[in-house]
């Protein structure tokens, strides 16, 4: 993966050489190439209430030997909820192009 000396934005032009990030910027190209109508979300680490996520970075931080000062995109359901449920209520056609990223 490519490091960038500055901050990326939406508009940042991404070389990617692991397939998985790679396949999701080519699905994001094919969306953005179809048509009129589109919202393309980016999700960070997205977690809720009793889940049980979080308990499980301290163990993989420490076995891939992560530095403590690393730091994670984390997003809550509800705040993913309050980006989508208004995209959804737009519906279809929706008169705009978007990209989130939370």
């Amino acid at each position: 993966m490519r490091t960038h000396p500055v901050p990326v934005s939406k508009m940042t032009r991404l070389t990617l050489s692991s397939r998985y990030p790679a396949s999701k910027i080519a699905a994001e190209n094919e969306l953005r190439n179809s048509g009129p109508n589109w919202s393309i979300l980016r999700l960070g680490f997205v977690y809720g209430d009793g889940d049980g996520h979080l308990a499980s970075v301290p163990p993989i931080a420490a076995r891939l030997k992560w530095h403590p000062a690393k730091t994670f995109s984390l997003v809550h359901q509800r705040d993913v909820t309050g980006v989508v449920e208004p995209l959804w209520r737009c519906r279809y056609p929706c008169k705009q192009r978007r990209s989130h990223r939370l």
